[in-house]
């Protein structure tokens, strides 16, 4: 009867022991998925840097994305940058709208992605954006491509925006400086 007891308990605390091993492993792999999201989102190359404070700083560009074409691999990831310079002379927020993606495939022919693909692929900051006078503003927009992609060019149309967009899309009104246009081919 005491063998058994002694058993039971050993075992007990052998499995406990693993139980608390295993959470511990799964929390580290929980924090490492979400440093390296975050990593991923807020990095900018330091090339990229360099142009866009070259465009918005001494050309005075408004809205600038430098470096807009990609050659990329299935499963692979891209980051862009855009930058957003407030010529104005107040405090003003702004909003980036990713709205548009056209694909052109092997033979030439150009088709319209739907909404859904644009979602999947694109990670980029849609909240507001508030930007102090003659200051500027740079964000990544992260492509990330999907294994089974098919091959070709993506093109995809970025706009600032001073108001809110409405599924991700400007108006004319309240568009801020011109759409950018940045292109993935898919080898």
């Amino acid at each position: 009867m005491k063998r058994g007891s002694i058993g039971l308990s050993v075992n007990i605390l052998v499995v406990v022991i693993i139980s608390l091993v295993i959470l511990g492993l799964g929390v580290n792999l929980l924090y490492q998925f979400i440093g390296g999201a975050t990593e991923i989102q807020g990095h900018l190359d330091q090339r990229t840097e360099e142009e866009l404070e070259h465009l918005l700083t001494d050309q005075g560009k408004r809205v600038a994305l430098p470096l807009h074409t990609a050659n990329v691999l299935p499963g692979e990831s891209h980051t862009f940058g855009i930058g957003i310079l407030n010529i104005g002379e107040e405090k003003q927020d702004y909003f980036i709208a990713i709205d548009e993606v056209n694909y052109i495939d092997d033979d030439g022919i150009v088709k319209k992605f739907p909404q859904g693909v644009l979602d999947e692929w694109i990670l980029y900051n849609d909240q507001k954006l508030n930007v102090e006078p003659a200051d500027n503003r740079k964000e990544p927009i992260l492509v990330s491509v999907p294994e089974n992609a098919p091959r070709g060019q993506y093109i995809f149309k970025a706009k600032v925006c001073t108001l809110q967009p409405v599924r991700q899309d400007c108006t004319d009104d309240n568009q801020y400086g011109n759409t950018q246009q940045f292109t993935v081919v898919i080898q």
